[in-house]
């Protein structure tokens, strides 16, 4: 996006049998790493990348990439044996689970797939169940892992870095939705903390909210819903199907 100062890089898996989202456009994934490279960054020598897990910028903890094998014994023989590769999960430090579990689940509608308990520290498995097969949460993409180290919640203020403030580093979890104007409007009702709304500067085409810890979620629109909607308006409306295939094509490079 040169006339934003930025290059987005979105990276996943790709292997058509051994990743779940293997084939399908970018907003129909369930896991998708976005790398953001801002002009001019390679040339400072002072520039720094915050990663979270350094004093006093904890924030991100992790992303987590699962790969299944059938070759585990054979280290040599690796990548021949790999059966299943997925973007699982991004893990997030979370000040006081009391507040964020409820607005992940009740406002966000994610549901808790796994709680896991160790040293002072509690994780929160979270993510969309698909109603396809049943899965363990290391099969999944996309989930949120919310970790909680006990304690936490007595401080006072804000207690983890969200990447966005200096230094920089993590930028934001994205929800693809099935209609981004019905979704925003939604959010409203539920007064959540907005970074930018739908209707905010000169692109319309998404919004930015932010969480209890002050972590950033962009909401898109899922093109293959908008495409399916978009299409049967235009058949009632007799248009060609070879205007319609071009609007797909169009359609499915954003």
């Amino acid at each position: 996006m040169p006339e934003n100062h930025f290059d987005l890089y979105f990276l996943g898996f790709d292997v058509k049998g051994q990743s779940y989202s293997a084939g399908k456009i970018r907003s129909d994934r369930q896991g998708l790493l976005e790398l953001t490279h801002n002009y001019g960054t390679e040339l400072d020598e002072g520039y720094t990348i915050s990663n979270g897990n350094q004093e006093p910028n904890l924030g991100l903890e992790h992303l987590g990439i699962t790969v299944v094998t059938s070759s585990a014994a054979e280290p040599s023989n690796f990548s021949a044996g790999v059966e299943n590769r997925c973007f699982n999960s991004t893990g997030l430090r979370i000040k006081d689970p009391t507040v964020s579990l409820p607005w992940y689940t009740d406002i966000l509608g994610m549901s808790l797939l796994l709680r896991s308990d160790k040293q002072g520290q509690t994780t929160y498995w979270l993510g969309y169940l698909d109603g396809g097969p049943s899965r363990s949460v290391h099969q999944r993409e996309g989930l949120v892992k919310l970790i909680w180290t006990h304690g936490s919640e007595l401080e006072l203020g804000k207690v983890y870095h969200n990447g966005n403030d200096q230094p920089q580093g993590f930028g934001h979890l994205a929800l693809a939705v099935d209609d981004i104007t019905a979704a925003c409007e939604y959010l409203e009702s539920r007064k959540v903390k907005w970074k930018k709304r739908l209707t905010d500067g000169k692109l319309k085409s998404i919004a930015f909210i932010i969480d209890p810890d002050e972590y950033w979620i962009e909401i898109i629109q899922n093109v293959r819903i908008k495409e399916r909607w978009a299409f049967s308006k235009l058949r009632r409306l007799n248009a060609s199907e070879e205007y319609i295939t071009l609007i797909s094509r169009r359609m499915a490079l954003k």
